[in-house]
């Protein structure tokens, strides 16, 4: 009894480590919910962990932007650049995340 439950166990580990040797399937889908995450934030203007809205733009910078032409007062998106530049590289153990 104590044998069969010994190799039960073996096998169950073997399959495990099996499964374990590429999980850039699901570093990849982490990447990709953490780049739909941050991207949510810029929409709602908002710390993707807590909720806290962004601080308001200060007068200063609503100047700069009226000199510039730039009429519309979303943060963080003077050219939406940096949002479409969040990105990920996934491996077999890790996820990077970047933008820029």
């Amino acid at each position: 009894m104590f044998e069969s439950n010994i190799q039960e166990l073996e096998s169950f580990l073997g399959n495990m480590a099996q499964r374990t040797k590429n999980l850039r399937p699901v570093m990849g889908m982490i990447g990709e919910k953490v780049v739909t995450i941050s991207k949510e934030a810029f929409e709602k203007e908002q710390d993707p962990i807590s909720g806290k809205a962004w601080s308001p733009l200060s007068q200063a910078t609503l100047k700069n932007k009226a000199k510039r032409g730039k009429t519309q007062s979303k943060k963080l998106e003077d050219s939406s650049d940096l949002k479409k530049s969040i990105d990920y590289e996934a491996s077999n153990d890790s996820v990077e995340m970047y933008a820029g």
